[in-house]
């Protein structure tokens, strides 16, 4: 180091080094071999390792390192060079700083990303604590975020890239970079994925997948579909269940095929395809031509006001919303569009456009397997299955159909064979949509055979309830009925042998049954005595002759108990039947 700069103050020494690293990012990535020559990779290095810990002074110059090093670390042999300088362990060591900024945490892991691309010795690196940070990071992004409510036809303008509000949602850099290091660094490589079933990297890739936003599930998807070609991996997609809304993986998959389809205005009027020749394409008119034609002003439909209003009508109801904003927060929009993090999510966008996320959906259930994922399907995702399981066939009749179509333009009559050969393939595909198309409809009919018994089954519950309810009620109100009602039945002691005339307390005058009288006619079970007639009470052996003054006194005690017994049951019915009067029962 000279000696100038070894005596300059420290203030001065760092704006000194903002200085040349400003200069470096400028020049460096125009002259990347005089940059290597000079072994500015290897002393950017060096630096990232010395600030091993994170400070504001220091901030401007890690980040604009690691900008470097971004851009020298796809040059050929450098990715194996910097691998042995301990690369992995230094851009694991960024990543992992909690107190870092997201944008430096971000930079750090698209290094790592690409250090990992095609090497198995970084891989191997990146493999012993690296794995488990990039999916403790995805778990902790996935419970932080809710799941999306799911839009239907025409509720999303042309264009939107989101449901639920996620249209104008920002993609996190860093988690973007997350999944990119995943896919690099372990996709292919037999021990990896070992690790990351390990650490439960399925699980959190699945969670991503229903909770990320829209721009992020063709990510996401691709990667998940990459890892389900190894064998051992789909029976841990086979047993996920959601957390949050208990959905399996298949169902999950089905409701992102049907986003997919309302996203591209492709999807199916009441889950039955219609345009047999083309079933991936469109099905109805789209909303925007509906809507042009029924509008009084011809203002365009709800989703064309993107560039300020879209024309507006006669009667003024279109009005152009910059018209209403502060000129600072248009200052500020005009730079934001202009910025480079814009640009870039902007590219993103357009480039998903031209992507179909259905195809990524089929690739993974087909490795789960068709039947196994019809399994405990509702009708509904049956239908939308039968989609993914021939959207091979169905993206093939379209390149047939797309070649006819060339040839028709450009005027070329194909020869007999080749003619032969089209009209055999698109047909085909003609027939296997008019099989499709049939067994949705049955599923449409099972869906509301469905449906129906669903309603039957919640209406007796409902009456269920009801019964219960009622029941509830009768034994509250005889809980809480009042004692000295109570006290009136007890006093009212009418026998069931005596007839409603005879007055309490008075021998009943009816003597054609001689058992109603107990000194008449009295049996005990056990046979240890009987009586009838008024005659003696005699023993079990029947000899009167036998029998002492103190036996006659111990049978006429039971005759006794025996008879207040039978009275006092007598008398409990009878009060019971007086309950049941009309007139006693308003007591």
């Amino acid at each position: 180091m000279p000696m100038v700069i070894r005596r300059m103050p420290r203030t001065q020494l760092r704006v000194l080094q903002q200085q040349c690293m400003s200069v470096l990012l400028n020049l460096a990535p125009r002259a990347p071999e005089k940059f290597k020559l000079l072994a500015g990779h290897i002393i950017t290095l060096r630096f990232l390792d010395a600030c091993s810990e994170s400070s504001e002074a220091l901030s401007g110059l890690v980040q604009g390192s690691l900008m470097l090093l971004l851009s020298f670390v796809g040059l050929p042999g450098l990715q194996e060079e910097l691998g042995q300088l301990g690369a992995v362990r230094i851009m694991l060591a960024r990543f992992n700083d909690a107190n870092a900024p997201h944008s430096l945490r971000a930079d750090a892991v698209c290094i790592l990303s690409r250090l990992c691309a095609g090497h198995e010795v970084n891989q191997a690196a990146f493999r012993k604590t690296g794995i488990a940070s990039l999916v403790l990071q995805l778990e902790a992004y996935a419970k932080g975020r809710q799941p999306a409510n799911r839009e239907r036809r025409g509720a999303l303008p042309p264009g939107a890239f989101g449901m639920s509000g996620n249209a104008t949602e920002k993609v996190s850099p860093l988690v973007v970079g997350v999944v990119d290091c995943l896919w690099n660094g372990v996709v292919g490589n037999g021990r990896s994925e070992a690790r990351l079933l390990a650490v439960g990297g399925m699980d959190a890739l699945l969670n991503m997948l229903e909770m990320c936003p829209i721009l992020m599930r063709h990510q996401t998807a691709g990667i998940i579909a990459d890892l389900c070609e190894n064998t051992h991996i789909v029976p841990y997609v086979k047993a996920w269940r959601s957390d949050r809304t208990m959905l399996s993986a298949v169902e999950l998959l089905m409701r992102l095929f049907e986003d997919e389809e309302v996203r591209l205005m492709f999807d199916r009027p009441g889950g039955v395809i219609t345009n047999l020749w083309e079933p991936l394409r469109l099905h109805t008119h789209p909303p925007s031509t509906i809507d042009h034609g029924s509008s009084n002003g011809g203002g365009g439909d709800a989703g064309g006001g993107g560039n300020g209003g879209g024309g507006g009508g006669d009667d003024g109801s279109s009005v152009n919303s910059s018209t209403h904003k502060p000129k600072s927060f248009e200052r500020l929009s005009n730079a934001l569009h202009h910025s480079a993090e814009y640009k870039a999510e902007r590219a993103l966008r357009k480039a998903i456009e031209t992507q179909d996320l259905r195809a990524k959906i089929s690739a993974i259930v087909q490795r789960i397997g068709f039947i196994y994922a019809g399994e405990g399907l509702a009708a509904g995702d049956r239908a939308t299955l039968l989609m993914a399981e021939h959207y091979v066939e169905f993206r093939a009749g379209e390149s047939w159909a797309q070649v006819r179509r060339e040839l028709l333009v450009e005027g070329t009559k194909p020869i007999a064979a080749d003619s032969f050969l089209l009209e055999t393939k698109i047909e085909g595909v003609f027939n296997r949509s008019r099989r499709v198309k049939c067994d949705q409809m049955k599923l449409v009919l099972e869906s509301v055979s469905a449906a129906n018994d669903k309603e039957d089954a919640f209406f007796d519950t409902v009456l269920l309830q009801r019964d219960q309810e009622l029941r509830m009620e009768q034994i509250r109100r005889s809980a809480t009925q009042p004692k000295s009602l109570s006290k009136k039945k007890k006093s009212l002691i009418i026998p069931n042998h005596k007839s409603p005339g005879t007055p309490p307390g008075l021998p009943s005058n009816n003597n054609n049954n001689d058992d109603d009288d107990p000194m008449m006619s009295l049996k005990r079970n056990g046979g240890d005595y009987q009586m009838q007639n008024g005659d003696n009470v005699n023993g079990e052996n029947g000899n009167e002759g036998n029998r002492g003054p103190q036996e006659d006194i111990d049978d006429e005690n039971s005759f006794n108990n025996e008879y207040h017994g039978i009275a006092e049951e007598d008398t409990i019915g009878g009060v019971n039947s007086l309950v049941n009067e009309p007139g006693l029962a308003d007591l």
